[in-house]
């Protein structure tokens, strides 16, 4: 209901975006998963240090037909993994990020035809 009161009041020229999870101090960072919609539609994880408000992304793709969002967890100082079971499509991913490295644990990728842009 909210998706197509949001299409009939801002139209097909409005890419919206809203927060699904954020995680606070994961491995001194600060994460965030997001969707966008109206759009190119993806799921966006980006990342920050802490106590700063400039956000990078580091992994996008199209979101799967559950909508599943991927967990983030620790695997160490200043390293994550980012996991999710399948996705259909990876647009981008990046393995580090100033200090921070990250591992991917995805299960299946549906359409892996050429390799995910470096975000």
């Amino acid at each position: 209901m909210l998706s197509a009161t949001a299409y009939w009041f801002w139209g097909p020229f409005w890419c919206i975006t809203f927060a699904q999870q954020r995680i606070p101090g994961l491995s001194g960072f600060y994460f965030e998963i997001s969707k966008r919609i109206n759009c190119d539609e993806a799921i966006n994880v980006v990342v920050s240090k802490a106590g700063e408000s400039k956000k990078v992304l580091i992994f996008q793709f199209f979101p799967p037909d559950n909508d599943e969002i991927p967990t983030i967890t620790s695997i160490g100082d200043s390293a994550v993994q980012i996991s999710i079971p399948s996705v259909p499509f990876i647009y981008c991913q990046r393995d580090r990020w100033e200090t921070l490295v990250v591992k991917y644990d995805i299960g299946v990728v549906e359409n892996h035809l050429s390799k995910p842009d470096r975000c």
